[in-house]
């Protein structure tokens, strides 16, 4: 889980590398980045703005981090969606799809 919030955050990047379907230009732009050393220096600061898909996938794990082996699938998955719900308020500005912002709206 960590390893796909890590990529996903590196290849939203601010937005600009998501909707981008130039890898040449993707790769061009992170070659900048690195001074030419490649994606194993890449240093991503606080000024790196993550997706909704890291967001979504940090409230997962928030849900399963605060749940037992022993718990019920029921009570897993309450515990999910309300981190969901609570995430729901950092979406602005990260492009999140419609039908994921309408189902955070109606949950309870």
């Amino acid at each position: 889980m960590l390893l796909a919030a890590v990529g996903d955050a590196i290849g939203y990047k601010n937005g600009s590398w998501e909707f981008n379907f130039s890898s040449k230009l993707i790769h061009q732009d992170m070659m900048n980045i690195t001074g030419g050393k490649g994606p194993l220096h890449l240093k991503i600061g606080l000024d790196w703005r993550y997706s909704d898909d890291t967001v979504m996938h940090l409230a997962t794990a928030q849900g399963l981090v605060q749940s037992k082996l022993t718990d019920d699938l029921e009570i897993v998955a309450k515990r999910v969606a309300k981190e969901y719900k609570k995430c729901s308020k950092l979406m602005s500005g990260r492009a999140p799809g419609k039908t994921c912002m309408k189902t955070l709206s109606i949950i309870s």
